[in-house]
């Protein structure tokens, strides 16, 4: 993944959502995290935190970071 890449948000994503498909919540969160860093504005990339938050068993990150898509996506 190159760091000048525009999509990179879109590409920790989905790497994210993969590593979440796989069980791999711990290294799902780290991606996820990286994709928001990338882009804080997308959305999805919050979704998927809060899909890893859940999956680690923390209702209120996974709220937390549910109610941030929520905020940028709404509906």
């Amino acid at each position: 993944l190159s760091p000048q890449d525009p999509r990179l948000a879109v590409w920790r994503t989905l790497l994210a959502g993969q590593l979440l498909l796989a069980e791999r919540d711990d290294e799902a969160l780290v991606e996820a995290h990286a994709a928001i860093e990338a882009d804080p504005a997308f959305a999805p990339a919050w979704l998927v935190l809060a899909t890893a938050w859940k999956g680690l068993d923390d209702p209120a990150a996974a709220d937390a970071a549910l109610g941030q898509a929520r905020r940028l996506q709404p509906g």
